[in-house]
Formats: C-alpha cells, sequence, structure tokens
C-alpha cells in the first residue's frame, strides 16, 4: 500500500523561491548598496579613531606624532588621516553576486602608493573590516530586499 502525501502550496512556495534566486542572481544594484554601507562605516569608524570591534586604535609612535605635530595635524585622536590620500582611495565594485572593498592604486603627495599604507595601517590597527553590526546590518538589508522581491508580483 502506497502513502500518498499532498503539499498545499508547494506550487506558490516553489514560485516565490524563483523570484528570490532570480532577485539574487544579478543585482548589482544591492551589491552597490552594501558597498556603499561598508565603505561609509570603515570610514566613519575611522575619523573616530577607533577599530571594527569598536576599541580605540593604538596610539601613534613617538616619533610620527612629533611628525604630525610639527605638520599641526592631531596627535589626540589617531583617526588614519594625514593627507587624506589613503582613505580617499577607498572604493569598492559591484558585480551581480558580489561586492569587492579595495584601496585604488593612486599616490599621496609624498609618492607613497595608497593601498601599501592601507596594508601597513591595517597590520597595526583592525580598521578596514566589518564589525558584527555592520554584517547584521547587510543581513538586514539582503532580508529587506528579498521581502521586496517575494511581495512584486
Amino acid at each position: 500500500m502506497a502513502d500518498e502525501v499532498r503539499v498545499k502550496g508547494l506550487r506558490e512556495l516553489v514560485i516565490k523561491l524563483g523570484k528570490v534566486a532570480k532577485a539574487l542572481k544579478g543585482n548589482s544594484y544591492l551589491m552597490g548598496q552594501v558597498g556603499a554601507f561598508v565603505q561609509t562605516e570603515i570610514l566613519t569608524r575611522t575619523a573616530k579613531g577607533v577599530d571594527a570591534d569598536g576599541n580605540p586604535f593604538d596610539p601613534y609612535s613617538p616619533g610620527y606624532l612629533v611628525q604630525r605635530a610639527k605638520e599641526g595635524r592631531p596627535t589626540d585622536v589617531v583617526d588614519l588621516f594625514f593627507t587624506g590620500s589613503m582613505l580617499s582611495a577607498l572604493t569598492y565594485d559591484e558585480a551581480p553576486q558580489q561586492v569587492t572593498l579595495f584601496f585604488m592604486d593612486t599616490t599621496d603627495k609624498f609618492g607613497m602608493r595608497n593601498p601599501e599604507k592601507a596594508y601597513y595601517n591595517q597590520q597595526l590597527r583592525d580598521f578596514f573590516a566589518m564589525s558584527a553590526k555592520d554584517v547584521a546590518a547587510v543581513q538586514d538589508m539582503v532580508s529587506k530586499y528579498i521581502a521586496k522581491a517575494l511581495k512584486k508580483g
């Protein structure tokens, strides 16, 4: 004797899952929103002098502190800002299924490459990262996008 199982609403579920898959498969717009959000979070935290976990950056080295003071730059908050070129080189590329944040291959007024400065600073201070709060916010953005895609049609 064969048992039969009937699932009510299976057709509708398959249609909805198809819509979600289609919406997420090739969406540069959502990836662009994610990239802009993460970039802004990194820049905002860095300006405040805190790392991805919200901890204050380690202080500048004594020699660099003297150099910053001589140039009239602030020394009380470590904000990784001297010429502004490194942080302004932070950008992102969006693709249908991913977003990539990176530092453009530009140089500052002293001739130092911005990706190299970023790499050096990242070794000392965890600024180029996503916090747990950032991850949760991105997950929320994606969830809202999926919910919107489900409501269409």
